[in-house]
């Protein structure tokens, strides 16, 4: 089994071509990264069962990130101010930055839509945090090479 840390996670959004797509913008100051995965689930139970039964409907992802702000051109609140609001975009997600897609190391890829994100937040001393959510515009695909 390989264990790993998690502290070279990787954002990238934008990118063109693919699939998987090329370039983009990598997000800077990633504190966390949240990938969720789920699918529709509806309920096919017929009279005399005791159980319910469910039938696997349309799945459905996001991603959530936490991300440090920082204000400077080009930077965390530029970008992301910049895909609220705009057509479906691609976004890629891998765990470790640092070595090559594989078995052990996954990328996440599809489109896209920024639903929302909070460009402060925090109380009096704290580091100012972004958190924001993207949201399924298509399918995600698991590629390991």
């Amino acid at each position: 089994m390989a264990v790993q840390k998690f502290t070279k996670a990787a954002v990238t959004i934008g990118g063109s071509g693919g699939p998987p797509y090329t370039g983009g913008t990598l997000l800077p100051h990633i504190h966390s990264v949240t990938l969720n995965r789920s699918a529709d689930m509806l309920d096919i139970s017929e009279m005399g069962v005791d159980t319910r039964i469910n039938l696997s409907g349309l799945m459905e992802w996001s991603v959530e990130v936490e991300l440090v702000q920082d204000f400077a051109d080009n930077n965390v609140d530029e970008l992301l101010d910049a895909r609220m609001g705009t057509a479906a975009f691609g976004i890629q997600v891998v765990p470790d930055s640092s070595v090559s897609v594989d078995a052990s190391n996954p990328e996440y890829y599809g489109l896209c839509v920024l639903e929302s994100v909070n460009p402060l937040d925090g109380t009096v001393g704290d580091a100012i945090m972004v958190t924001a959510t993207f949201q399924s515009a298509g399918s995600l695909t698991r590629r390991i090479a």
